[in-house]
């Protein structure tokens, strides 16, 4: 990599500006539900907090698309970031359930906003011929937080209290909204178009879209009832499993991007999607904690390959003037995805066991991995030619 690369200062602005945004949220994760039963909100309502962070999340993707691709990327991300930490702070006001449920809805709205931009700006300033690894390698933020802020989280909270703990957050993602200032914005695109259907979707991706769905079903199945088998068979610290499963996710991101970059998303997706489907199997058997903990680290490889590997072809796929509004519908079915996932496989356990659910999901796996290799893959190839010389051969998949 060369020294002097023009972009390479951006790049390391935004990885640390995306660590210690999602450090700031995974902080909250498991301390939440905890603050909100002190609060007095039965299991029900510590749900809807949840839930309602995350449909508003949903439903703010399409806007934050159109203002991503429309509007200065940079001031967008920072606003939102601004905002987020604010909401953050707010919620050493919340003194009851409904004050906090209704910060957690402006919560999901902003979030649906600064949980989009830096992909977006990522897509824009790296080399097109480095662009997969350099995605793999952004969202090793995600991972790293993800891995130690829960526990870190609980920690404060429980030696200082939920105040401390909310400030703490909203502490991190001030930090994250001040380095976006220092990005260099010359190498950003703007479309400048009307809001409309067209603006807030993009059908490019549809069919991509629809594989991530149903790998977000998986991944919903997977975070949301794995503690409960954990427990079935007699592991009840459960959050091993999440360790060993960011660890995994974090392997694959320092090498798949660039294989991705050289020979295409073909050699990639798949092996991905075999690792995952593998895990799920360990992990329907699993009895004792060497099985429970292998599956966490072969599940954690597959969508450590397979999320960045799909997103990468969903910015290859568009004009640069519709990266924001493609990666948002990207996101919305990944959101849509994890949470019929978590329903739908819970009537599953409901009518069978965990252990069978996770047989369903691994034999479910075949789906989307049929339908990369006989559509996806090739209408990839196809929209990717359309573009002409923007994607270099090996990029769409045509390297040797």
């Amino acid at each position: 990599m060369p020294k002097t690369a023009p972009w390479l200062r951006s790049f390391m602005l935004l990885f640390i500006m995306n660590s210690l945004m999602w450090f700031g949220v995974a902080l909250m994760i498991p301390t939440l539900p905890l603050f909100a039963r002190q609060l007095g909100a039965s299991q029900a309502e510590v749900g809807y907090l949840l839930g309602g962070f995350g449909v508003a999340a949903l439903l703010i993707r399409p806007y934050a698309g159109y203002a991503y691709d429309n509007y200065s990327k940079k001031t967008v991300l920072l606003v939102s970031l601004a905002a987020l930490a604010l909401l953050m702070f707010s919620h050493t006001l919340a003194a009851t359930y409904l004050f906090l449920f209704a910060i957690r809805v402006c919560h999901g709205l902003v979030f649906g906003f600064a949980s989009t931009g830096g992909n977006v700006i990522i897509a824009d300033i790296v080399p097109v011929e480095r662009r997969s690894e350099m995605i793999g390698h952004y969202g090793l933020g995600n991972t790293l937080a993800m891995s130690v802020g829960p526990a870190i989280g609980l920690f404060i909270a429980s030696a200082y209290g939920f105040n401390t703990m909310f400030l703490s957050c909203g502490a991190f993602i001030a930090a994250a909204s001040l380095l976006t200032i220092f990005i260099d914005s010359s190498r950003l695109h703007n479309a400048k178009r009307n809001f409309t259907y067209e603006t807030a979707f993009e059908p490019r991706v549809l069919p991509l879209s629809l594989v991530v769905f149903i790998v977000g079903m998986f991944f919903g199945g997977l975070n949301t009832f794995v503690a409960m088998l954990g427990e079935e068979i007699g592991i009840f610290n459960g959050g091993i499993f999440f360790t060993l499963n960011s660890i995994g996710v974090a392997i694959p991101r320092l090498f798949a991007g660039r294989i991705q970059d050289r020979r295409g998303p073909r050699p990639v997706i798949p092996v991905g999607l075999c690792s995952l489907a593998l895990g799920l199997v360990v992990l329907g058997l699993s009895r004792e904690i060497f099985a429970f903990s292998a599956a966490a680290l072969l599940t954690g490889f597959g969508l450590g390959i397979v999320w960045p590997a799909m997103q990468a072809m969903v910015v290859n796929m568009v004009e640069p003037g519709r990266r924001g509004v493609a990666l948002s519908t990207y996101g919305a079915a990944v959101d849509v995805g994890i949470a019929a996932g978590a329903i739908v496989l819970g009537w599953v356990s409901d009518l069978t066991s965990l252990s069978t659910m996770y047989l369903v999901s691994a034999a479910g796996v075949i789906i989307p991995f049929l339908a990369f290799q006989l559509y996806i893959f090739p209408d990839y190839e196809r929209k990717v030619a359309e573009l002409g010389e923007r994607v270099p051969a090996a990029a769409a998949g045509g390297g040797k």
